[in-house]
């Protein structure tokens, strides 16, 4: 934290994960935590911190318009990071082997392309989005072993690969494989102030379109009975908002 990283400090408490208390009515705390905008609406608001963790993968990959961008795994996190590699330029395509999370990506969220992960044509079809190439960057938002290791797979020579979802446990690959292509291994926590500033800045110029994100609503007293609704992957749930 001495050092600027409040994402990731050894110290790092945040509400809703180390701590409680992040939902009562009236909470104090130091008016330089607080990011506020006069233009965005409440649920614009709402989703600058979910929109965080992908922006903040994406700077810490210095993605330009000069990169190939593979996303894998289509869920809400990975396709922030999808939506702010586009934003910084990139041919963007998302992997994952749900076949609606694809079609959302590239009808509500305007993904260049997107490829079906685990079949024996992947690594063609991947291909065939970059002209041939592998992506020179690979994000990889699934928290899987065995995705992880086959993102290392997919990086083009000299490439960033990131992780962004967290395995439990030991993780292994290939070290020779690794070496080979002089690649750069990077994990992504959380977020930082500048991010958060960002993507405050890239809504409110209309940069980030917001509106495909909430995909479901209910109302404070429904909210508890929407939860198996939500928890199901059939609902197509992206963002829920609960109005008070």
């Amino acid at each position: 934290v001495k050092r600027g990283f409040t994402n990731c400090g050894e110290n790092i408490s945040v509400f809703g994960v180390h701590q409680a208390g992040g939902m009562r009515e009236v909470i104090k705390m130091p008016a330089k935590y607080l990011h506020s905008s006069k233009k965005l609406s409440y649920d614009q608001l709402a989703l600058v911190e979910p929109l965080g963790i992908g922006c903040h993968a994406v700077n810490r990959a210095k993605v330009t318009s000069e990169d190939y961008v593979l996303v894998v795994g289509a869920g809400p996190i990975g396709l922030s990071a999808a939506v702010f590699a586009k934003a910084a330029g990139a041919k963007t395509v998302v992997m994952d082997i749900n076949k609606k999370r694809l079609d959302f990506s590239s009808e509500a969220i305007n993904i260049d392309g997107t490829v079906v992960a685990g079949t024996e044509q992947t690594e063609a079809d991947l291909r065939a989005q970059f002209n041939g190439d592998l992506p020179t960057v690979v994000l990889d938002a699934t928290g899987n072993k065995h995705s992880m290791a086959k993102a290392l797979e997919y990086s083009a020579s000299a490439g960033r690969v990131v992780f962004i979802g967290l395995f439990q446990g030991d993780f292994a690959f290939n070290d020779p494989y690794f070496h080979k292509k002089e690649l750069t291994l990077m994990a992504s926590r959380n977020a930082l102030p500048g991010d958060f500033k960002q993507i405050i800045h890239m809504i409110e110029e209309g940069k980030i379109d917001t509106n495909p994100w909430i995909t479901h609503r209910a109302a404070f007293e429904d909210m508890i009975g929407k939860f198996e609704e939500w928890l199901d992957p059939a609902s197509g749930i992206i963002k829920a908002v609960v109005s008070l």
